[in-house]
């Protein structure tokens, strides 16, 4: 079984305390395929969001190591967001192992049932 993530949309607050562009949520959609076979979850990962602690460490320049401490681990902007990240963060919320089992079910009873996914036989 192979798996696929996709981000479809990012969910992000204009503002929060003293930050900018601060993700709320990912959608996304988990795809499993083996063979003809294939199944998809969609879903969604709600964040928190950042703390006054994280507010402090805040500056101009989230790249920025100041004495030891990377600031981009502790708060990533919207511009900095890459696709490692939000996986990152769907997993550390647990979706990721849940979608995975939940899809890997779903494909397992497509097998049982025989039904496969195919694409319509016409262009309009």
């Amino acid at each position: 079984m192979n798996t696929n993530w996709t981000i479809n949309k990012i969910m992000v607050l204009a503002s929060h305390d003293v930050f900018d562009d601060v993700v709320k949520e990912i959608h996304w959609t988990v795809t499993a395929t083996d063979g003809v076979f294939s199944a998809s979850v969609e879903g969604k990962t709600t964040l928190p969001n950042p703390t006054q602690t994280d507010a402090s460490f805040q500056t101009s320049n989230y790249s920025e190591h100041v004495d030891g401490v990377d600031f981009s681990t502790i708060f990533t902007t919207y511009k900095d967001l890459t696709y490692s990240k939000c996986i990152e963060w769907i997993d550390a919320a647990g979706d990721k192992v849940t979608a995975e089992n939940e899809v890997s079910e779903k494909l397992a009873e497509a097998k049982v049932v025989n039904i496969i996914e195919k694409n319509v036989p016409f262009s309009d």
